[in-house]
């Protein structure tokens, strides 16, 4: 009776830090503001990460929606779509979008995502079991892109979600934007010859992603030097100038 008891009191608690997760998550995702690291954008444009997370999960949806009309690929959509609204949720935990390069920092990348991680897996860990080993498993997709075909899709549709932001600001001349092109840029190509929901959707943007990058690619080309002027010479012939006719 006294073990029958216990068990179901932690049965309770388990249940209870589920349903506080469903209570307070939102607000914790609705306080942390995304994309404020880019000077040049302005204020309303920045997006919450509860925002971000719902627009993951039509995003998914979409995309998903469209691999399936092309047959070619065999995707866990339960997995995704869990994987998409939970994907930031350690951003709603500790309270901060830290800016892209911090995160990609050589010495704050690691302890950075493992201080994350462990909170998530926390948060996790309170739930009925069944439930938090499934949300664990979706939590987890993030981290296998480059390992299996579901975290490779799961890769993409983060990219293309970044590139239609990207996309929409850099046109209102936020340039400050196009580093978002730079990044994002040569995978969405490459993910273009694999998954057709990435082709169809990257495709109407592509020749203006291609051209804003090889403009800002002739801004940072150094001016030619004297020296290098030097050398573009025609040179010197014996033949009274024929050989730079030739």
């Amino acid at each position: 009776m006294v073990q029958s008891l216990v068990l179901r009191r932690c049965t309770l608690s388990r249940y209870d830090a589920l349903f506080e997760f469903l209570r307070d998550a939102p607000q914790r995702l609705r306080r942390v503001q995304r994309w404020r690291h880019y000077r040049n954008l302005p204020e309303k444009a920045y997006e919450t990460v509860e925002q971000h997370s719902l627009v993951s999960v039509w995003l998914m949806g979409a995309m998903l929606a469209l691999e399936k009309a092309e047959g070619t690929h065999a995707l866990n959509e339960a997995r995704l779509l869990l994987a998409a609204s939970l994907h930031d949720v350690g951003e709603g935990e500790i309270g901060i979008d830290l800016p892209y390069a911090m995160k990609r920092d050589s010495l704050l990348k690691a302890p950075l995502a493992e201080y994350e991680h462990r909170h998530v897996l926390q948060l996790l860990d309170a739930f009925p079991k069944i439930v938090g080993e499934e949300f664990k498993r979706a939590y987890a997709l993030e981290s296998e892109a480059g390992q299996t075909l579901d975290g490779d899709f799961f890769n993409a549709v983060e990219r293309v979600g970044y590139m239609l932001f990207a996309v929409e600001y850099v046109e209102r001349g936020c340039e400050d934007l196009i580093v978002v092109f730079e990044r994002q840029h040569a995978a969405l190509v490459a993910y273009s010859e694999r998954f057709s929901s990435v082709r169809q959707l990257y495709a109407p943007y592509r020749s203006y992603v291609e051209q804003r990058l090889a403009k800002a690619a002739e801004k940072q080309a150094p001016a030619p030097t004297a020296d290098a002027n030097a050398k573009t010479d025609t040179p010197p012939s014996d033949d009274d100038g024929k050989a730079g006719a030739r």
